[in-house]
């Protein structure tokens, strides 16, 4: 069975079953620890389009010999010319006590795509692929809500970009969670700026003088969905979709929430990384 759906995705594929090169044509930093890698087909040919929310495999030849790949969201609305991948810094397991603070196993690919893959370096994509995506075949004017955390940002960022040139009267709630700086600060502002349907809510570690109040909330370590204007999560409304992406233990936290205020779990899309009822009830 297994072998059978794996021969079908390939045959999705079409003319790309496998790995194909692309060239880094920039990186921008959108964070203190966030950085978007601008990658150009090597081949010159059309990319094919995707569902927003999706991520690609990337892979790159790394110090032990192999090539090692990991799966990144893509985080722009689709473009023929080139994808956008948004990596975070990984800076591993954190192990302090009283005497000092250490990282333990720090991320080895996100790393070195950071620290060493410059304008004109190469790297290996697979087809887009994966579950949690917003469809862009359904032409519902219903609200969306999107609900991040950390660099859960990277695919709602491509959900948010395609609405708004899609549906740019579709209403749209962003709120999101970060402890240091906000990952696209600039960009989700350009949103509010154009389109008056797209709302934000930032839950940030410390608020500072520069932050609005009624859309920057000082959240310790958590985020509060209590605390935001029912406005802002549409859950008046039966048909809103809401679409979570974080740390496995935030969207259980989040989805929970929801549902406990009558968001059936079919409205509640989430991508989670392990087996069981959690997942099934989720897809």
């Amino acid at each position: 069975m297994l072998i059978g759906r794996e021969a079908q995705i390939y045959k999705d594929f079409d003319s790309w079953p496998s790995w194909r090169k692309f060239k880094v044509d920039r990186v921008i930093p959108e964070s203190d620890d966030i950085y978007s890698f601008y990658l150009v087909p090597l081949d010159g040919k059309k990319l094919p389009k995707f569902f927003p929310g999706q991520y690609v495999s990337l892979r790159i030849p790394t110090p032990d010999g192999y090539m090692q790949a990991r799966q990144y969201s893509l985080s722009e609305s689709w473009r023929e010319d080139y994808y956008r991948i948004s990596v975070k810094r990984d800076e591993g397991a954190l192990y302090a006590n009283s005497v000092s603070t250490s990282y333990f196993y720090p991320g080895l690919v996100s790393n070195m795509l950071i620290d060493h893959m410059t304008p004109g370096s190469t790297v290996e994509l697979s087809h887009p692929a994966g579950e949690f995506f917003l469809d862009v075949n359904n032409t519902s004017t219903m609200p969306i809500v999107l609900i991040s955390a950390g660099v859960g940002v990277t695919p709602m960022v491509a959900i948010a970009n395609t609405v708004a040139q899609t549906q740019p009267g579709r209403p749209v709630s962003w709120i999101h969670s970060s402890r240091h700086s906000v990952p696209f600060a600039e960009h989700l502002a350009q949103l509010q700026r154009e389109n008056p349907n797209f709302r934000t809510c930032i839950f940030k570690t410390r608020v500072t003088s520069s932050d609005v109040a009624g859309v920057t909330y000082d959240y310790g370590c958590r985020m509060d969905l209590a605390k935001l204007d029912p406005q802002d999560l549409h859950l008046q409304n039966s048909g809103t979709e809401y679409y979570i992406c974080g740390p496995e233990q935030f969207m259980l936290d989040i989805s929970e929430y929801l549902e406990a205020r009558g968001v059936a779990a079919a409205r509640i899309k989430l991508e989670l990384f392990s087996t069981g009822d959690l997942t099934l009830k989720h897809k």
